[in-house]
């Protein structure tokens, strides 16, 4: 990419007169009198190919100007100018400003105008460089994200399901890179292509497996994260992906446990478990409950936000209880079992005086595997959470 914009600093007017007639035949010159002016320069125009700065000058220094380029546009050209062999400012200027060149206030026009002629073929170079990986990438990227949606095109729509979500919460928490929580997002359940068995809700820990895909499905995640890892740049993305099953307090010694686990990771655990659990019971609040019973799994302030996302109330909590202390209002959440292990009411039933009575009637025939677990309404009042022991006895 071409850009012959070149910007100098300089307090010394003659000077600067000075640089901008040996320059402006070949270059679109701006220059500025102060730091304070250049700086202006640098955070309202368009990128600069190069900027050359004198390193004295009241109020604000040439290297405080150089840094701030550097801020603002990593990619631009810096050449510092310096009357004076100064080594400690020299040393400081290669530190924090990423200097690339250094020139004395005395060069010759031709000297001046060599140098910036290097500067800007430099310029060009790291620009295209950085447009052909990004573009590489971006392709790279978007195949992974093809192999998933046609290999395992379920699983893909999940996923899809999840990332406007992740997106969200990483936009909400201001993350510098919040696009790599998204493209993680699309590739987090990359590995599972190798599992033949891979249910959508096995996926996602709504099924069990047999043991052989239990193992798989647990390492996909370092499998996916291998993969993504290989391609430049996105090494960010497969860290989240690496630890995106990481319970936020860890049971495990050896794993990653609460801020030590990449942010987004975190992001992608509790959004990835809310859209199965919202989908396992077609309810939000329901999907919260479920969560809400293991909150070690979860960062707490994601949780937060997820709930500010969702417009959630939380709703519901989940009780487990005997026979004869039902909830009058509430679901099934565990299927209930008679003592021979025959299920005979599915999760997510809904309570009612019928069902209960059904459960007296299986109850005195044969028998139930207890404790018996609901999601029960946390805004019920005394009254309207009146037990149904009289309709259920022993």
């Amino acid at each position: 990419m071409k850009n012959n914009r070149v910007l100098i600093v300089d307090d010394d007017e003659q000077a600067l007169a000075l640089f901008r007639r040996s320059l402006r035949k070949h270059y679109h010159v701006e220059s500025a009198l102060t730091g304070s002016e250049a700086v202006r320069l640098l955070d309202h125009d368009d990128p600069f190919g190069v900027v050359v700065a004198d390193l004295r000058m009241p109020e604000m220094d040439g290297l405080a100007v150089l840094r701030h380029a550097r801020e603002i546009a990593p990619e631009t050209v810096r050449i510092l100018l310096s009357g004076e062999a100064d080594v400690a400012s020299l040393e400081s200027a290669i530190n924090s400003a990423a200097v690339h060149r250094f020139l004395s206030k005395a060069c010759q026009p031709d000297e001046l105008r060599d140098a910036v002629s290097e500067a800007v073929s430099h310029y060009q170079l790291i620009t295209e460089e950085k447009s052909l990986l990004s573009s590489t990438v971006s392709a790279s990227m978007r195949a992974l994200i093809d192999i998933v949606a046609m290999a395992t095109p379920e699983i893909f729509e999940r996923c899809i399901e999840i990332r406007p979500l992740v997106g969200e919460i990483a936009k909400e928490m201001q993350l510098h890179n919040a696009w790599h929580c998204e493209v993680a997002s699309l590739l987090c359940k990359l590995g599972c292509v190798a599992i033949r068995e891979a249910s959508v809700d096995a996926v996602f820990g709504l099924e069990q497996l047999g043991p052989y895909e239990t193992a798989a499905l647990q390492d996909q995640g370092h499998v996916a994260a291998d993969l993504i890892g290989a391609i430049p740049s996105l090494s960010a993305v497969a860290e989240i992906v690496r630890h995106q099953d990481n319970a936020y307090v860890s049971r495990d010694p050896d794993e990653l446990a609460k801020n030590e686990i990449p942010v987004g990771s975190r992001i992608l655990k509790a959004a990835s478990d809310y859209v199965a659990h919202r989908i396992r019971w077609n309810d939000g609040e329901l999907a919260l409950a479920t969560m809400e019973l293991t909150p070690d799994d979860y960062d707490p302030q994601i949780v937060e936000l997820l709930v500010k996302s969702e417009k959630l109330e939380r709703r519901y909590r989940i009780e487990a209880v005997g026979v004869d202390n039902i909830p009058q209002r509430g679901f099934v959440y565990e299927p209930i079992k008679t003592e021979t292990g025959e299920v005979v009411f599915q999760r997510g039933e809904e309570l009612s005086l019928t069902l209960c009575q059904r459960l007296n009637g299986v109850l005195k025939t044969r028998g139930l595997q207890q404790p018996l677990k609901f999601f029960v309404l946390n805004s019920a009042q005394p009254d309207e959470s009146a037990r149904t022991a009289a309709q259920v006895s022993v």
